[in-house]
């Protein structure tokens, strides 16, 4: 999946990312989290990493591997 945080100003802050099934995530294409051995039922929160924005749109990419069709999805959310 692939979303926008818009920021204020450049800074820290942070990303958090469930899925339930193997992941990594990126920001502005630089990888901060992932976890091969997530799985069912999702975690809502369980990769938070400080993550770098820059001023504006920043993009977030999770690729999730499907754990052989068990995996249904992911969520994501940034401040």
């Amino acid at each position: 999946g692939r979303g926008f945080f818009n920021a204020k100003k450049a800074g820290t802050g942070q990303l958090r990312v469930g899925a339930d099934g193997p992941f990594k995530a990126f920001v502005n294409r630089k990888e901060v989290a992932g976890n091969p051995r997530a799985s069912n039922p999702i975690t809502a929160h369980l990769a938070t990493v400080n993550v770098r924005w820059k001023k504006g749109r920043n993009e977030i990419v999770v690729a999730m591997r499907t754990n052989d069709g068990r995996a249904w999805g992911f969520a994501a959310s940034a401040t």
